[in-house]
């Protein structure tokens, strides 16, 4: 029974499907059912809690604004005499002393921005340094703080309150308020430290005991609904909404409640079962089906990678898999072979190819050349003849090297300031060149005319005569990119010229415009690929600008003396 067809329906339908379902059902229905129960009886509790707090806050807001009406030496706060409102004070502060603890606040304030007379008490669950931080708060721009009668859940001076600030103009203007520490109302609803009970604002951003959430990963989202599971599922959270704005979250472990003494033994030997069946399943399906699919993965992405002498074992595999393998290690081989024959024929062409494109770059000069030779000999500048002539010899010498795939920059640099010394000869004092070029970038090898192809293209469309045009030269090395940069002060490219520049299907037609720009953009493309970059645009504020990037290359090291004699 060695096929693979056979023994995963046998493994499959006869031992581990039947178990799993019952398994799963059964694990599902007990958790959802006591789930459920769980989560009606705390949401509950949740919302007595709710509303006692709403019913608390309700009392207290009354009793704010009677004793901001009617309290006792509130309507001295305002007096112009310092004894009444120190009487007023003290009045005030004791009616406070003896209610605020019946309200379950932790402070309760009034303020007399006109007079600056501030009466507090605050409970213990506030440190002395929290009351003067609240006061400086309040005396220092209340008006950023007002509530408008309304309870708000949020941070004053660095810690969570559930807070109230008004201001009446009765006795007034005069701010008051009340305070409830977020944290005193989370400890005092908390049963537990697993069972924690959590009071947000409807943002559901926690106040208090942050760091505990944040350590059982559950987040309080109130898009979420009001019960759901966080925490890497392993905490029930559960909300509920007040009418003063505020969410009473309570959140709880869910694993007691998956436990109960009437399905706990049957859940256990169910549980059992399965880790037995499924330790089995694994084994047999790592054997037969896993280590032969980890194999055959291997081998793809060995082969994707590259290495195309990597062969896949045939042996202790099933059937399936040993055919399977047999026919990978086949393709591998012919791929192999196939590769080398469409290397060597794509190398073939790019070297045709390329000499089609150095044998463009460089006819078109020579007929101009002679003509200047002819115009000097006609009008007896026998100087100007010998000096053009014995550049235009440099000049045919240098595009003789077309089997030279590449030269230093140095070469080509000096290329083209022979070029410019024959643009000289023809129209003197036209053109001048100025060069910024590090001794580390002369020694990089770029192709042959790639960069004198834009220098003369500037020459074509930039020199007018009697008037000096510059050219600006530079190349540097940024890490393992050669980069060149060629700018004059003509007109610039057209608006026409630079869109066709960057379209790839004007690049490729047989157009015989800007034939060398597109030549060294080709050839470019065939040597380096997507390593190397032409971009063209215009200078400011006027010009044409050319930066050429490409790799690093530069012509290997002669071997030492010592060197090549241990080699020989």
């Amino acid at each position: 029974m060695k096929s693979l067809r056979k023994r995963l329906p046998v493994l499959f339908i006869v031992v581990l499907l039947p178990v799993l379902l019952f398994t799963t059902i059964t694990l599902w229905k007990t958790g959802r059912d006591m789930r459920e129960q769980v989560s009606t009886a705390n949401r509950s509790a949740l919302s007595y809690y709710t509303k006692e707090l709403d019913t608390t806050l309700s009392q207290l807001e009354s009793y704010l604004l009677n004793f901001a009406i009617y309290g006792d030496g509130v309507s001295d706060f305002r007096s112009g005499d310092e004894n009444s409102r120190a009487i007023a004070r003290s009045k005030a502060f004791e009616r406070l002393r003896q209610d605020f603890e019946i309200y379950g606040a932790d402070c309760i304030f009034v303020y007399c921005p006109s007079t600056d007379c501030y009466v507090t008490v605050y409970s213990s669950a506030l440190s002395y340094q929290d009351a003067r931080q609240l006061r400086k708060i309040i005396t220092g721009g209340y008006e950023s703080y007002l509530t408008n009668h309304e309870w708000v859940a949020g941070s004053l001076a660095g810690k969570g309150y559930l807070y109230q600030i008004a201001e009446t103009t009765v006795n007034g203007p005069l701010v008051y308020g009340a305070l409830v520490d977020v944290g005193a109302v989370q400890d005092r609803l908390t049963a537990s430290p697993e069972n924690a009970v959590y009071l947000t604002g409807p943002e559901g951003k926690p106040l208090a005991w942050g760091d505990q959430l944040q350590e059982r990963e559950i987040a309080l989202d109130p898009v979420r609904g009001e019960a759901y599971e966080d925490g890497n599922d392993s905490w029930m959270v559960i909300r509920q909404q007040s009418e003063n704005g505020f969410i009473l979250w309570e959140t709880f472990p869910q694993g007691p409640f998956l436990s109960g003494d009437s399905i706990f033994p049957l859940m256990l030997a169910l549980g059992t079962l399965m880790i037995l069946i499924l330790t089995g399943a694994v084994i047999l399906i790592r054997r037969w089906v896993l280590r032969p699919l980890f194999g055959l993965e291997k081998g793809i992405r060995r082969l994707t990678e590259g290495d195309l002498n990597y062969r896949i074992a045939l042996s202790s595999v099933p059937e399936e898999f040993a055919r399977v393998n047999d026919a990978f290690n086949q393709m591998t081989e012919q791929i192999k072979d196939l590769k080398i024959q469409v290397y060597e024929e794509k190398l073939r062409q790019q070297q045709a190819e390329l000499n089609f494109l150095y044998m463009q770059m460089r006819p078109h000069f020579f007929l101009n050349a002679l003509t200047t030779i002819v115009n000097f000999a006609r009008l007896g500048q026998n100087e100007n003849m010998y000096g053009f002539i014995s550049s235009l010899g440099r000049y045919i010498r240098y595009s003789l090297r077309r089997h030279v795939s590449s030269v230093p920059l140095r070469d080509e640099v000096a290329h083209i300031e022979n070029y410019l010394d024959m643009a000289n000869f023809q129209n003197p004092g036209s053109v001048m060149l100025m060069t910024d070029l590090q001794e580390e970038a002369l020694d990089c090898l770029v192709l042959p005319f790639s960069i004198y192809t834009f220098v003369e293209n500037s020459v074509k469309h930039a020199l007018f005569p009697r008037k000096l045009m510059s050219i600006f030269l530079s190349a540097r090395v940024e890490g393992d990119t050669l980069v060149v940069t060629i700018e004059d002060d003509g007109a610039g490219f057209l608006d026409e010229a630079l869109a066709n520049f960057k379209d790839p299907a004007w690049i490729e037609s047989p157009s015989d415009q800007h034939i060398g720009i597109r030549n060294v953009k080709r050839s470019f493309t065939l040597l380096y690929g997507d390593k190397a970059s032409l971009i063209l645009s215009n200078a400011v504020p006027s010009g044409a600008r050319v930066e050429l990037r490409m790799p690093v290359e530069r012509e290997p090291e002669p071997d030492s003396p010592a060197e090549e004699e241990e080699r020989n």
